[in-house]
């Protein structure tokens, strides 16, 4: 099964764990959950739950081979992550997070309002996009101050764009 496209292996050091690293930066110490939404590979979730095992990680994605590949992930490195099999809009209706991280999610201004239901009150979104896409994903979710665009080093075009959620 092909998880990315991404097939050099210092390209995927580079790009999906570096840029994942990189990422976590950007998650404060207070914050003690997050959400991968659409997790694919596991990224940025499985990196973030490696440099931050004080993180609560849960890891959704709903194909079930690549959440099979995950579930594989969390017991060969004895990560403390959930992993659901399944939609984001299946979890608990209550289900909140500190953090919701999404990066290289299909139809991402359609999952952004979705994925921003999920975040309590005070925590972030952290999306992993591209400069052509910010003004439109920022403005697809209401009662977030978004912070600067931030390039990703190594990248002309790949930023993190941060939200916190003040209603």
């Amino acid at each position: 099964m092909n998880l990315t496209g991404i097939r050099e292996p210092e390209e995927i050091v580079c790009r999906h764990f570096g840029e994942s690293f990189f990422a976590a930066r950007y998650i404060s110490k207070c914050l003690k959950t997050m959400l991968d939404y659409g997790s694919g590979a596991g990224f940025p979730g499985l990196p973030v739950q490696i440099i931050r095992p004080e993180i609560a990680v849960t890891l959704a994605e709903s194909n079930g081979k690549k959440a099979t590949f995950l579930r594989e992930m969390t017991r060969i490195f004895s990560l403390d992550t959930v992993v659901h099999e399944g939609r984001v809009e299946n979890l608990e209706v209550s289900a909140r997070f500190d953090v919701v991280a999404l990066r290289a999610v299909e139809r991402m201004a359609k999952a952004l309002p979705k994925a921003a239901g999920r975040v309590e009150l005070g925590g972030i979104l952290l999306v992993m996009t591209t400069m052509k896409n910010i003004n439109e994903l920022s403005s697809a979710v209401r009662g977030f101050s978004w912070r600067e665009p931030v390039i990703i080093p190594e990248s002309e075009a790949r930023v993190i764009l941060v939200g916190q959620r003040t209603r």
